[in-house]
C-alpha cells in the first residue's frame, strides 16, 4: 500500500490522471498510514507474546493464546482497510486483550523469576556453620549445628512457601482452563520442583563442603582447629588401672561428625514435592530425601569427611603413645609398692633420691606442651598434665609419709630406751639380785654406746630431709629432735654416773655380807658350844663339820 502510495505521488508530480477510486484512497493515505501502524502495534504485541513463551509455556497459555488468536481472527478474515471505525474498534480492542495477556506474561516471567531467586536463597542457606574461629568444646558443636539447622529450617521453609504462594497465585490464570492446560501445569510444577530438589541438593552438598574443608581443609592451607578436646588420665571403676584418654573420645567425635550428614538430610525431608501441593496428581518421583542420600557427589563429600576423621584418628592415637614414658606414674598401685619399700628398710639417701625423682618426673610433664593442634583438633592437655602432677605428689607424699612414720618411730624408739634405761640405771638395787641386774645392764648399755650413738645421725638425717621437703612434724616430735642430742649426753652421764653409784652399791653390800656372816660365825659358835656341853657325841661331829665349811663360804666372800 505504501508503494502504491508512492506511485501515485510520482504520477501525479507528472500530471498523470488519476483513477477516482485511486484518488479517494489516496486521499485517506496519511489515516491509512496511521491504521497500518497501528495493525504493526497488534502484531509486534502478538509477537512478544509468543517470543516470550516457550514451547512448553504456550501449551500452558494455550487458553489465553486462543482468546486472543479469536479476537485477531477478524481482522484476518473479515475487516478491510476501508471499514474505518470498524477497524480501530479492532485494534483497540486487539491491543486492549494482547496488554491484558501481557501482563499476564510478564507476571508469569515475575513469579518464575521470583522462584528462582527463592531457589537461590535455599541453595545457599547452608545447614553446617563453620566459621574458621570458633573451637568448639565437648558437645558444643552438636547442639550448635542442630540449633543452626533449626534456624536455617524456619528460614527454608519460609522460602519454600513463598514459592508454593507464588505459583498458587500464577495458577488463578489457569484454574478454569482445559485438561490439556491442566496437564501443561502439572509438568509446570513438575519443573519447579525440580528446580526447587536442585536447589535442596545444592544446599546439602555446599553444606557438606563446608563441613569436608574444616576437616580436611583444602589444597593450599590446613584446617583450622574446629574441636577442643581434653586429654584427661580416665579410670573407668575404682581399683580398674587408668588410662589415658581423650574427652569427648574418639568414637564419639566421629559419630558427631558423621552424623551430621544424616542430620541435613533429615532436616530437609520435610519439604513435600510441588505436585503434591499444587495439583491433584502426586509426584511420581522418588522423595527428595531419597534422591540427595543417592546422589554421587554428595557421597564422594561424605567419604572424604570420614576419611578425614579415620586418617586424623591414627594422628591422635600416635599422639597418646608419647604419654608412655610416664605410664608408671598412674599403674603402679602406691600403697603396695610403699608397704614392700617400707619392709626393704631403705636409706635416707633412696627415701631422698626417690622424692627428688618425682620432683623431677613433675617438672618433665609440665614442660610438655599443653595445647597443641594435630589437624581440626585442637588438644588440651591441662588435665593430663594436672593428674599427673598430682599423682607424683602423692608418691611424694607417701614417700615422705612412710619417712615421717619410719624416722618418728625410730626417734620415739630411741628416746624411751634411753629413758627406760637410765631410769633403771639410776634406781640404787635393794638387793643382791637388783645389784646383779643392774651391773648386766650396765655393762651392757658401755659396750653398746657406740651402736646407740649410731642411731642419731640417720635419724637427724631423716628429718633434715623431712625439712627440705617442707613436711610438717608433730610439735611433740619436732621437740623430742631437738631435745634428743642433749639427751644423749645425758645418758652417757647417767651411765657414767650409774656406773660409780654401783660400785659404791657393790662395797657396801660386800661389807654388808662380811659383816653378817662374821656375825652368822659368832652366833654359830655361840651354839655350838651349847650344844657340845649338852648334845651327843655325834651332833658334835657334824656341827663341827658344818663350821669347818662356814669358814670355808666366809673365806670365798
Amino acid at each position: 500500500m505504501l508503494q502504491m502510495f508512492n506511485e501515485i505521488h510520482y504520477w501525479e508530480r507528472l500530471l498523470f490522471e488519476i483513477p477516482h477510486y485511486v484518488s479517494d484512497v489516496y486521499q485517506r493515505r496519511e489515516e491509512l498510514r496511521s491504521m497500518r501502524e497501528s495493525v504493526l502495534l497488534v502484531v509486534r504485541d502478538y509477537n512478544r507474546i509468543i517470543a516470550s513463551l516457550s514451547a512448553e509455556e504456550l501449551g500452558l497459555f494455550r487458553e489465553q493464546i486462543r482468546f486472543l488468536d479469536k479476537k485477531i481472527q477478524p481482522g484476518l478474515s473479515k475487516l478491510l482497510w476501508s471499514s474505518k471505525g470498524a477497524s480501530n474498534f479492532f485494534i483497540k480492542d486487539c491491543r486492549l486483550h494482547a496488554s491484558k495477556i501481557q501482563l499476564i506474561v510478564d507476571e508469569y516471567k515475575a513469579a518464575n523469576l521470583a522462584i528462582s531467586r527463592q531457589c537461590g536463597l535455599i541453595s545457599e542457606l547452608l545447614l553446617v556453620r563453620v566459621d574458621g574461629k570458633t573451637v568448639y568444646r565437648d558437645l558444643e558443636f552438636e547442639g550448635d549445628q542442630q540449633a543452626h539447622q533449626q534456624a536455617q529450617l524456619q528460614r527454608l521453609h519460609s522460602a519454600h512457601q513463598d514459592i508454593v504462594t507464588i505459583m498458587s497465585r500464577v495458577y488463578k490464570t489457569f484454574r478454569t482452563d482445559g485438561p490439556e492446560v491442566q496437564q501443561h501445569w502439572v509438568v509446570y510444577t513438575e519443573k519447579m520442583d525440580g528446580m526447587v530438589e536442585e536447589a535442596l541438593r545444592l544446599n546439602i552438598k555446599w553444606s557438606l563442603q563446608e563441613l569436608s574443608k574444616a576437616i580436611n581443609g583444602d589444597s593450599k592451607t590446613s584446617p583450622n582447629p574446629l574441636f577442643r578436646v581434653q586429654v584427661v588420665l580416665h579410670q573407668e571403676a575404682p581399683g580398674a588401672t587408668s588410662q589415658v584418654e581423650f574427652s569427648p573420645t574418639l568414637q564419639k567425635l566421629a559419630q558427631i561428625v558423621n552424623n551430621i550428614s544424616s542430620q541435613l538430610i533429615g532436616t530437609i525431608s520435610v519439604f513435600k514435592r510441588l505436585p503434591d501441593l499444587l495439583t491433584r496428581r502426586r509426584s511420581q518421583r522418588k522423595p527428595v530425601r531419597c534422591i540427595i542420600e543417592q546422589d554421587e557427589e554428595i557421597g564422594k563429600i561424605q567419604a572424604a569427611v570420614a576419611a578425614g576423621m579415620t586418617a586424623n584418628a591414627g594422628h591422635l592415637q600416635a599422639y597418646l603413645k608419647t604419654w608412655d614414658k610416664h605410664r608408671e606414674i598412674w599403674e603402679i598401685n602406691k600403697d603396695p609398692f610403699i608397704r614392700r619399700y617400707q619392709r626393704l628398710n631403705p636409706p635416707v639417701s633412696s627415701f631422698d633420691a626417690d622424692i627428688a625423682r618425682y620432683t623431677e618426673v613433675a617438672n618433665n610433664v609440665q614442660k610438655e606442651e599443653t595445647v597443641l593442634s594435630v589437624q581440626f583438633v585442637l588438644l588440651d592437655c591441662a588435665p593430663l598434665k594436672f593428674s599427673l602432677v598430682q599423682h607424683c605428689n602423692e608418691w611424694q607424699g607417701k614417700f615422705t609419709q612412710l619417712l615421717s612414720l619410719m624416722a618418728s618411730t625410730r626417734l620415739k624408739e630411741l628416746h624411751i630406751f634411753l629413758q627406760e634405761n637410765a631410769l633403771r640405771l639410776s634406781q640404787p638395787p635393794q638387793s643382791l639380785v637388783e645389784l646383779g641386774e643392774s651391773l648386766k645392764l650396765l655393762e651392757t648399755l658401755q659396750g653398746d654406746l657406740q651402736k646407740i650413738e649410731s642411731q642419731i645421725p640417720p635419724i637427724h638425717e631423716q628429718f633434715a630431709i623431712l625439712e627440705k621437703y617442707e613436711v610438717t612434724v608433730d610439735q611433740a616430735v619436732h621437740e623430742m629432735l631437738e631435745a634428743l642430742n642433749g639427751e644423749w649426753v645425758w645418758f652417757q652421764q647417767v651411765v657414767i654416773d650409774s656406773d660409780i653409784m654401783l660400785k659404791k652399791h657393790k662395797d657396801k653390800f660386800k661389807s654388808s655380807l662380811i659383816f653378817s656372816a662374821e656375825e652368822f660365825k659368832k652366833k654359830m659358835q655361840i651354839t655350838v658350844q651349847t650344844f657340845s656341853s649338852s648334845g651327843h657325841l655325834l651332833a658334835q661331829t657334824a656341827i663341827h663339820r658344818y663350821l669347818t665349811n662356814s669358814h670355808t663360804y666366809t673365806r670365798q666372800i
